[in-house]
Order: structure tokens, then sequence, then C-alpha cells
């Protein structure tokens, strides 16, 4: 399955998923360093930097990929009018109102 970019295309991806190998390599070698100074007896504040930086690499990936592939793109910007400021729509009707006007529809029906 291939996934598409906000402007269809699926290029930038493979950049996305190289980038995302970095921390799940450095999570693994962390691992493999804090088994290996449990075995060997290391100092206690030794398992704790390296068990503090994993959870840092961890958090790293999850804000990477939460950025990235989780990511909802910006809606695009509204074209500015020919006298220089931006056409917009006029803001939604707040909840309560749209409700007394369903309301208010029901009623006369």
């Amino acid at each position: 399955m291939e996934r598409l970019g906000p402007t269809g295309t699926s290029s930038t991806y493979p950049e996305v998923d190289a980038a995302l190998l970095f921390p799940d390599s450095a999570t693994r070698r962390i691992d493999k360093a804090i088994a290996r100074l449990g075995l060997d007896g290391a100092e206690e504040h030794l398992v704790e930097a390296l068990t503090q930086a994993r959870d840092d690499v961890v958090d790293v990936r999850r804000k990477l990929m939460q950025g990235t592939l989780f990511a909802v793109p910006k809606a695009p910007a509204l074209p500015v009018a020919a006298g220089g400021t931006e056409r917009r729509r006029d803001p939604p009707a707040s909840r309560r109102v749209r409700v007394a006007l369903a309301a208010t529809r029901l009623r006369a029906c």
C-alpha cells in the first residue's frame, strides 16, 4: 500500500521512513547497552542515564510520527481580494443558536 502526501505524491515518505529508523535503531542499541551493563554489574547511575535516554528517544520518535505520518495538513490560505483584504465566510453560528433554530423549525412543522 502506497502512502500519499497532501499533494498526492509519495516521494517524501521514504525520507520520513528513513528518519524514523534512526530512533528505532538507537532504542535497540540502548536496550542492548542496558542489558550488558546489568550483566556486568555496572554502577546504577549509568543504567539510570541510559534508561532516561531511551525514554527520551522513544518520545522523539513518537513526536516525529505524530508530526509526519499522522499530522493533518494545514488548510490552504484564503485568497486575497483585490482590495487587499481576505475574503472570509461569516463565522458559523454557535451551537446554542443552531439548536434553537432547529427547535423552532421543528415546532413550525
